[in-house]
């Protein structure tokens, strides 16, 4: 779905490809974004179910089952039954985990670790009520540090910053008080970590002469934070504002719970609101900001909302629900108002477009509107709750295969590889021309030479041996382009496209008798924007 999913995919299949295990590549290059935990989970997946998209994205689902464990058995710890299913359920229905456990990407097991990191750091710091023993407190001991070796091959520094950041917050302002940080074992500890982490550290850094630090944490991580990546802006305050969309629908609670906190102070109470902080303070001075940064903070923030609705049960203080009919009429409007749009505007947009659209509206509705079913039902004794959830989520399940066979018939990447087939060697070679998508050499199996410079220097490179096909973008339409257009004109009528090369493209392919030329129009998730791409295939 956006630049990020193939190449975690690719480089997969590369490593396989090579028996490397040490430094991922893709698309025959060095990829220094991530460590390499992610990529050998994914093998594993590989070599069960195949190289496809379910075994690329399954590492993810696997991780949010496990961490959903982690946290049904800490609010099982804290309170009993009620807490822990109310935490895994607010957990395992949270949007943005609904979103990013299903994707192709590091943070799920960066996720998992900071979570097993932190419950440890719970058990061995915390007086939980829990009867102690010494080998509770070893296993504890032991899943601490090997969670943060494994976290921070999992995503880097992160998975370490978070649960310190948490320890600083509790000692320094949530509850100062002493606390037996002896129990941590913090020299034998850090040594093991560290253990970890060098196992596959040092051969790394050997293998590319320091490369991978330089532009692995140099380039990824710090500039990332000191400067704004992909032209984003700076947003103060951007993540306790996406935390309305990100945990809805359960963060239409947070005055119930905030009241809770309140009222009831406790260490516990204190590691989980430390916890809840620790990622958003770390980013919140970060200069590239995306929602996903913050996932870290979602399992304590549902063990506090676990908490506040077994504490309003045992108290009989029912939860008001007018938050949750506000945020979710909020919510709602946003695809009421896309349908409206659309058919205002259906005359305008290609006809795959339109169905997209339409698709994607429908599915945002079901969410949004199954996000206040659960919301409403599921804190109460309500007997239709189990048989009204299970016909939402069948629904849900109906039109998001709908709107996922209109993505896949619509990718652009796809289509150019159904086209251009996989009869590849190892000489054949693939020229894309500013259309730079990674999906590309997903799909295609093969590297492909991204090339962005002048028209007559790619017409040039069409002439090389071995060339089996090319990608040429033709004309693109984003949606901050038509928003610009439409504020300018108030209209959408004659909108231009953000790239037109057509006038220096169609005469010269034309032109060509070695090449057969095809137009796909579809969309591109990576940019969302709608393309229209020529693929150039040599005549057999």
């Amino acid at each position: 779905m956006d630049r990020d999913e193939p190449r975690f995919a690719r480089a997969t299949a590369e490593m396989m490809n090579r028996s490397e295990l040490v430094v991922p590549y893709f698309n025959n290059e060095y990829r220094f974004d991530k460590p390499p935990l992610t990529y050998w989970w994914m093998q594993i997946h590989y070599r069960l179910f195949g190289t496809n998209e379910l075994a690329a994205r399954l590492h993810s689902i696997v991780a949010v089952y496990l961490t959903s464990w982690i946290v049904f058995a800490m609010g099982r710890q804290l309170a009993g039954l009620s807490a822990a299913w109310f935490a895994s359920l607010a957990w395992l229905t949270s949007l943005q985990v609904l979103v990013h456990g299903r994707l192709c990407v590091a943070d799920m097991p960066m996720v998992l670790a900071v979570t097993l990191a932190n419950g440890s750091l719970l058990w061995l710091l915390v007086d939980t009520g829990t009867e102690r023993s010494k080998n509770a407190d070893r296993r504890a001991v032991w899943a601490l540090w090997t969670s943060l070796g494994l976290g921070f091959l999992a995503k880097g520094p992160i998975a370490l910053l978070v649960p310190f950041t948490t320890c600083a917050l509790l000692r320094s302002v949530f509850w100062r008080k002493p606390l037996p940080w002896s129990r941590l074992k913090p020299l034998l500890g850090s040594l093991g970590m560290l253990a970890i982490i060098a196992a596959w550290g040092i051969p790394a850094l050997v293998s590319t002469r320091g490369a991978f630090w330089n532009v692995g944490m140099g380039e990824h991580i710090v500039e990332r934070g000191t400067a704004v990546f992909n032209g984003r802006k700076f947003i103060p305050f951007y993540y306790f504002a996406t935390a309305f969309l990100s945990l809805f629908p359960w963060i239409a609670f947070i005055r119930p719970m905030f009241r809770f906190v309140r009222q009831n102070p406790s260490p516990q109470i204190a590691f989980l609101v430390s916890w809840t902080l620790a990622p958003h303070l770390i980013f919140f001075f970060y200069a590239t900001q995306l929602p996903h940064y913050v996932m870290p903070a979602f399992p304590p923030f549902a063990l506090l909302f676990g908490l506040t609705l077994h504490h309003a049960q045992v108290s009989n203080q029912p939860v008001s629900a007018r938050g949750v009919w506000l945020l979710a009429g909020a919510f709602v409007a946003l695809p009421l108002a896309m349908l409206l749009g659309l058919t205002l505007i259906h005359d305008l947009l290609p006809d795959q477009l339109i169905a997209l659209l339409v698709s994607v509206s429908l599915l945002l509705l079901l969410v949004f509107t199954g996000g206040a079913l659960l919301a409403l039902l599921w804190p109460k004794q309500h007997r239709f709750r189990i048989p009204l959830s299970l016909l939402w989520l069948a629904l849900f399940g109906c039109q998001l295969h709908h709107t996922s066979s209109i993505l896949r018939s619509t990718s652009i990447s796809i289509q150019v590889s159904q086209f251009l087939g996989s009869n590849f060697n190892d000489q054949s070679k693939l020229l894309a021309w500013q259309f730079a998508e990674p999906s590309l050499v997903h799909y295609a199996a093969h590297p492909w030479k991204m090339s962005g410079g002048s028209v007559e220097k790619f017409q040039r490179s069409l002439n090389q041996k071995h060339l089996a096909g090319a990608v040429l973008l033709r004309r693109e339409w984003t949606l901050s382009g038509a928003w610009r257009h439409w504020l300018a004109k108030g209209t959408l009528r004659n909108a231009f496209p953000d790239s037109d090369y057509s006038s220096v493209l169609d005469d010269s392919v034309s032109a060509s008798p070695k090449w057969r030329a095809h137009t796909i129009q579809g969309f591109n998730a990576a940019r969302s924007s709608w393309a229209e791409v020529i693929v150039l295939k040599p005549f057999q």
